[in-house]
């Protein structure tokens, strides 16, 4: 009877460390899970933006064009203070001509660049920016619109005074080619943007300084408009816009907390043997 009793004693102590074993690492596990979800929406993707615009190609005149553009615009940027060197990803739907003038050359893909000039409005005085995207590689279809996709980025900005900022689309220079066994030829087409439209891409806010970056208010060499800009990006950054720093903090958060779950399994071991 009494070996019973300690053995009903071991068992519901054996229990209840499994019990106290697993309300540990489910508190891990919600933990990790609050860091990554909030990683999440700190990284959530951009609105996209979408335009309307014209495009007067050679033959067949002018094609309605639609334009979405996706690019994480930083809200707030300090004097001084590069912006980061973010990826734009890009969708246009060109009028059907587009596609017939292709088929009857006998393109099986289009390709290209987009030209897109833009304006960035900053507190120190406007300046022209002009960004390259790269049109992928399309097939074409056998009839209507043709839908491409490119990608780009914005050279990195850096502004000398506080206020606010604005960067805004003002046309696109299509380049596509045809091909089909061999390259078959260059349609370019200049798109200016339809009326009723401010062509904005995103606003800023740019502050005299915050923790981290000292003002530099009378703007330093690379500030907006100065040839001598640097294409590089922000510290801690790639050119893809991915922050190796964010990710190298997260990976440590969980790896503390992978140690802190192995140390309570181990603590407890060491009571039951006791």
């Amino acid at each position: 009877m009494v070996a019973n009793l300690r053995g009903t004693v071991a068992d519901s102590a054996s229990a209840g460390l499994r019990r106290r074993i697993a309300a540990c690492v489910t508190a891990v596990a919600l933990l990790a899970s609050t860091v990554l979800l909030g990683a999440g929406v700190a990284t959530a993707a951009p609105a996209p933006v979408s335009y309307r615009f014209t495009c007067g190609f050679p033959v067949i005149g002018g094609q309605p064009m639609t334009a979405t553009v996706v690019w994480p615009a930083p809200a707030t940027l300090a004097v001084g203070e590069l912006s980061p060197q973010a990826r734009i990803d890009a969708k246009a739907v060109v009028g059907h001509k587009v596609t017939d003038s292709l088929k009857l050359v006998h393109a099986d893909t289009v390709e290209g660049t987009a030209d897109v000039h833009t304006v960035v409005a900053a507190p120190q005085g406007d300046t022209d920016r002009t960004v390259t995207l790269t049109v992928a590689r399309t097939r074409v279809p056998d009839s209507g619109p043709l839908t491409v996709h490119a990608t780009g980025a914005l050279p990195p900005l850096v502004f000398g005074e506080p206020g606010a900022a604005r960067i805004v689309v003002d046309r696109v220079d299509l380049h596509f080619t045809g091909r089909g066994s061999v390259p078959i030829g260059s349609m370019n087409g200049p798109c200016e943007l339809d009326s009723g439209q401010d062509g904005l891409l995103a606003r800023l806010t740019v502050v005299s300084s915050r923790a981290g970056h000292p003002s530099t208010r009378n703007g330093p060499a690379s500030a907006v408009g100065s040839p001598s800009a640097p294409p590089a990006a922000a510290p801690g950054t790639t050119s893809d816009g991915w922050n190796f720093m964010a990710t190298l903090y997260t990976l440590t958060a969980l790896l503390a907390m992978a140690a802190a779950a192995v140390g309570l399994v181990w603590w407890a071991m060491s009571r039951r043997r006791r």
